[in-house]
């Protein structure tokens, strides 16, 4: 379905999905239509009026003249379609999973802790059963449960239908689930959500989920949803990408323009799709540093920020981040103030992107995050640093002007 004009809005679906979920939830779907329209320059036209009636339709198309144009004295030619039609379910379609109602007839069984008498675990099913409120004896509403970081891997890894924050996941605005992170890294869910997630996602979650590990839950999952307060979780990608926007926004209230260009595709939905590594494996750091590369060495501004320079490089062939040096030194920043930014570059110009395997990237990623293993712990590191970088020049550039020409 499809509407346009100055003042319509559109709304386009996929008829047999359409159709496959009213079979689903075993309705039919009655839209109305009424379109009215003058045709100012066509002469003036027989009234006539004809008529459509069917099982799933009923139709009536009018042409006629009528007197809308009285400063002119002028009768003016006009049609209308108005009329109403049924969208009939699909037969026998099977829906999607997500839109049953039905009870399943199995539930997984969940840790969500550890019996202390026997060192055992203690598990409870998602079921509806099973959500008492807070406060009642055993599992209830509140009641998280954990999993290793790797259960969001899957959904990282297909960006156009899965869209992960630090507290969300979302399937193309189909279902959503709502999720934390503890001081540990383990990704933790309340047992109601878990209840609520399309059940053919129980399996890959269930074969990630571990006992509590001795980590603080998030406390910002925690006020949000049983304090209904205002609170953010830990989230290093947002404050990296808020980071960058308010360093973005001093250089244009300093010179009328930003020092990063806007992304073109891919990088754009890279970066919006980026995401800390979940696994252990080295590689995993490939993507997101690559993608940060891309934002924050490739895309700046090199022509800009050189045309800005009151003395041009002595070197000649400087180049991006060479450029933002002397560009903020020459507005009080400190010697190495993108000192970070050119960590990255340097673990790219080492030619080890796609070969994290060891040798000289290995010696690299050691000097610059020394005592960090973990590709998780690598990657937060990094994006800290960078964090503080931005933060220093947008520092200067505010001071610089303020201070004036």
């Amino acid at each position: 379905m499809r509407v346009q004009g100055q003042d319509d809005y559109c709304v386009e679906v996929q008829a047999m999905a359409l159709r496959n979920y009213l079979h689903t939830r075993g309705m039919a779907m009655l839209l109305a239509i009424q379109i009215d329209q003058d045709h100012t320059e066509a002469p003036s036209v027989t009234t006539e009026e004809h008529t459509m009636r069917c099982d799933w339709a009923s139709m009536e198309f009018q042409t006629y003249d009528y007197d809308g144009d009285r400063a002119r004295g002028k009768l003016l030619a006009a049609s209308s379609l108005h009329g109403q039609y049924v969208i009939l379910p699909a037969k026998n379609a099977p829906g999607p999973a997500w839109c049953s109602d039905e009870e399943p007839a199995d539930y997984p069984a969940f840790i969500y802790d550890t019996d202390a008498s026997t060192g055992g675990p203690l598990t409870v099913e998602p079921s509806l059963a099973n959500v008492g409120t807070d406060g009642s004896p055993g599992p209830h509403f509140w009641t998280r449960v954990y999993f290793q970081p790797q259960v969001l891997d899957r959904y990282l890894d297909e960006p156009r239908r899965y869209t992960v924050t630090a507290s969300r996941i979302t399937c193309l605005n189909v279902w959503g689930l709502s999720i934390g992170r503890s001081s540990d890294g383990l990704v933790e869910v309340d047992l109601y959500d878990l209840s609520r997630m399309p059940t053919p996602e129980w399996s890959h979650w269930k074969s990630h989920n571990v006992p509590p590990s001795g980590g603080q839950p998030d406390s910002g999952k925690r006020d949000r949803e049983r304090l209904n307060r205002i609170a953010s979780s830990p989230d290093t990608v947002r404050d990296l990408r808020t980071a960058v926007a308010r360093a973005n926004d001093a250089a244009q209230r300093h010179q009328n323009w930003p020092l990063w260009r806007p992304l073109a595709e891919p990088a754009a939905t890279e970066w919006q799709t980026l995401h800390a590594p979940v696994v252990n494996d080295m590689s995993a750091l490939l993507s997101p540093l690559l993608t940060l590369t891309k934002v924050l060495v490739d895309s700046l501004d090199e022509v800009r920020i050189k045309g800005a320079l009151s003395t041009p490089p002595t070197d000649p062939s400087t180049r991006s981040l060479g450029l933002l040096q002397l560009y903020l030194t020459e507005r009080g920043g400190t010697p190495d103030a993108v000192k970070p930014l050119r960590d990255l570059q340097r673990l790219r110009s080492k030619g080890g992107f796609a070969h994290y395997g060891g040798g000289a990237v290995q010696l690299e990623i050691s000097t610059i995050a020394p005592g960090l293993h973990t590709p998780a712990e690598i990657f937060d590191y990094l994006c800290r640093n960078i964090i503080q970088a931005l933060d220093t020049i947008t520092e200067t550039l505010t001071a610089a002007t303020e201070a004036g020409p």
